[in-house]
């Protein structure tokens, strides 16, 4: 995760968001600079299967987003394949 402002990053983002009262905290990322934070919920975009996505985007760079999203440590990970009618 690359957003920052000044020294702060995304976690002190979601850290202030807890202590002023929210509940729960979500994160959006597209997984091509890491799938790591301490939000408690997290959705990954990808097009689709790597395939589907080199064809879209041509070849992810190294590791790619879809590497990313498999090395996460997040607690409550949980993973959709949705595959189009």
């Amino acid at each position: 995760m690359t957003w920052r402002d000044g020294a702060r990053n995304v976690n002190h983002v979601i850290r202030r968001a807890k202590e002023i009262g929210f509940f729960k905290v979500a994160v959006v990322t597209n997984g091509t600079l890491g799938v790591s934070s301490e939000a408690d919920l997290m959705w990954v975009s990808l097009d689709g299967s790597r395939a589907v996505h080199d064809a879209i985007r041509g070849p992810a760079p190294l590791p790619g987003p879809r590497n990313n999203l498999e090395e996460t440590r997040h607690a409550r990970k949980r993973e959709h394949d949705h595959q189009p009618a």
